[in-house]
């Protein structure tokens, strides 16, 4: 996965519209308040804080089709975590107790979808963004929304001449770590997750070169 997403931002054309390693930036800037680096007296304070979303924690996907669903995707796997999609057909009952079931800490939803959920039916979940804005709509805790309101004076900070296509930063995954958690549709008894490791999706896509070389 790290060595297509490199070689896929490397061969963008220059000038050539919204390409592909300024959507990564995109990426990185969503889930950059995961990420904050903290000035030194605050360090002791917001360890806890920093250290919320890790290398291998679940974050949930539940949203209509649309471009930024593939940006959160993308931005999970390409951090390290792990993405779980959930179909939007799914009733509220079933999405809250996937989330739960998967030990989600983040939910990317779109508006409509979260208007039958709460976050009081997902105890453990850290944050709940809105896909198709990227806006909270709710944190567990409040410097999730301070670390939000202060994005791009961060962002500039660690970049502040320009951001390039070689200070991309991909996790570099091994060939049987989880990749992605992909659930049933349930139409014959409850959801089930299967644990998709990276070498099937490496096969999945080599197979589809070969097939569809163009």
């Amino acid at each position: 996965m790290f060595t297509l997403l490199q070689t896929a931002a490397a061969q963008q054309p220059a000038g050539g519209g919204m390409s592909m390693w300024i959507m990564l930036a995109l990426i990185f800037v969503v889930m950059w308040f995961f990420m904050i680096r903290p000035q030194r007296k605050q360090q002791k304070e917001l360890q806890n804080f920093r250290d919320s979303l890790k290398k291998g924690d679940k974050v949930a996907l539940c949203s209509r089709n649309q471009a930024n669903w593939a940006v959160a995707f993308l931005a999970t796997m390409t951090y390290g975590a792990v993405p779980v999609p959930l179909l939007h057909e799914f009733k509220s009952s079933n999405i809250h107790h996937l989330v739960n079931h998967s030990e989600a800490k983040i939910l990317f939803v779109d508006d409509v979808i979260w208007e039958g959920l709460s976050e009081s039916e997902m105890p453990d979940i850290h944050a709940v963004i809105q896909v198709n804005t990227f806006k909270i709509l709710y944190a567990a805790d409040k410097r999730i929304y301070e670390a939000k309101e202060h994005l791009n004076e961060l962002f500039g900070k660690k970049y502040p001449e320009a951001f390039e296509p070689e200070m991309l930063d991909y996790y570099e995954d091994s060939a049987d770590e989880l990749a992605v958690i992909n659930y049933t549709s349930g139409t014959s008894g409850f959801s089930k997750g299967v644990m998709i490791p990276y070498r099937a999706i490496l096969s999945n896509l080599e197979f589809g070169k070969k097939v569809l070389p163009q």
